[in-house]
């Protein structure tokens, strides 16, 4: 199927550039999106609690969905962008093969985004079915990661490419991957573990204004967290061995890096468990912090080793131009900048009113 592989395009600056700002960029992403998702996940258990500081918890869960939401959309365009730098002849095949799927992402996501809103602003007013409203926003979401499942690993797949030329509805799921099941459910239960601690975050956070929520916020969170890291270690030791053998020697040995990083998350793993069990969260959080950018290194050995066949960074064809790698530099600064000056005015305003 090689031959259905389009030409890469010309980069305008060295791969190894925009492989180090994706590398950087996309475990941004994902911790935001966990604790977006995550935190919703838990804020509808929370709502089949008796309790009311199990309803004020789900309100505080929901004053910070919508900003969440947008922080996770934008944190995403980045990586993104350098992946389909990078692998822009595999992504985009892909993404063509189940097109009309792809689309309607965008669409779903608005309705996902709109339900978030309405559980925020109208989340007394609503009462009972506010569960309702939040559901449907996670469904949204849970969805659009099954469709970006399926898209991250027909890329990888030139070999079911064929497909396209019995259906050219753009209708194609990888449906038959083994890996995606797991994988699905290692992203999972990844998000309700790191929503759980995103909510003890938000319990520190408002210790002097309400005590008593800030506590429940801070059990609960780390609570969630212990239980879900146990059950993602189990999700990923079933994600590790779907994975082709020869892919997942990679990390038994035949790779000295590939292995040195998997050990290496292995231990913090551990040590992560025991201070979410002595519910130390700043710890816990500079340790998750940690893993992820880890894994994302393994999961792009695990990208490279189902791609070696066809494809290597290091063939890639450089023109080498200036000015937009410049104007990309400047924007960059500016724009980082201004969302540090943004996340400051923010935390000013709420201190002020605490």
């Amino acid at each position: 199927m090689t031959h259905l592989i389009p030409t890469p395009d010309t980069l305008p600056a060295p791969a190894g550039i925009f492989y180090f700002l994706l590398m950087l960029t996309l475990p941004l992403h994902l911790l935001m999106m966990n604790a977006m998702l995550g935190s919703a996940i838990i804020s509808i258990y929370q709502h089949f609690k008796k309790g009311d500081k199990s309803v004020e918890l789900s309100h505080l869960i929901a004053k910070f969905l919508p900003l969440t939401i947008a922080f996770t959309v934008n944190l995403g365009v980045a990586p993104f962008l350098f992946l389909q730098v990078i692998y822009g002849n595999f992504i985009y095949v892909s993404s063509i093969m189940m097109g009309a799927f792809w689309i309607a992402i965008y669409v779903i996501l608005i309705i996902g985004y709109y339900a978030s809103y309405v559980y925020d602003f109208k989340f007394k007013l609503l009462g009972n079915k506010a569960v309702w409203v939040l559901t449907i926003a996670v469904a949204v979401f849970l969805f659009i990661g099954f469709l970006f499942t399926n898209n991250m690993t027909l890329m990888l797949s030139p070999d079911k490419w064929g497909a396209y030329f019995s259906n050219k509805s753009g209708t194609i799921l990888n449906l038959s991957e083994m890996t995606l099941i797991p994988r699905l459910l290692h992203f999972l239960t990844a998000s309700i573990a790191i929503g759980g601690l995103f909510i003890a975050l938000l319990g520190k956070l408002m210790k002097k204004k309400d005590t008593n929520l800030a506590l429940k916020a801070e059990n609960t969170g780390m609570k969630t967290f212990f239980v879900f890291t146990i059950i993602q270690v189990l999700v990923g030791i079933w994600y590790l061995i779907s994975i082709p053998k020869e892919t997942m020697m990679l990390f038994m040995g035949k790779n000295i890096i590939a292995s040195s990083i998997f050990i290496i998350a292995l231990i913090l793993a551990g040590i992560l468990l025991y201070f979410g069990y002595k519910k130390k969260v700043y710890i816990s959080t500079a340790l998750v912090m940690i893993i992820v950018y880890l894994m994302v290194f393994m999961r792009d050995f695990v990208r490279s080793s189902y791609l070696k066949d066809f494809f290597s960074i290091d063939s890639l064809k450089i023109n080498t131009e200036i000015s937009p790698i410049v104007l990309f530099g400047v924007t960059l600064i500016i724009g980082l900048y201004v969302v540090y000056w943004l996340i400051k005015e923010a935390y000013v305003a709420y201190r002020i009113n605490e």
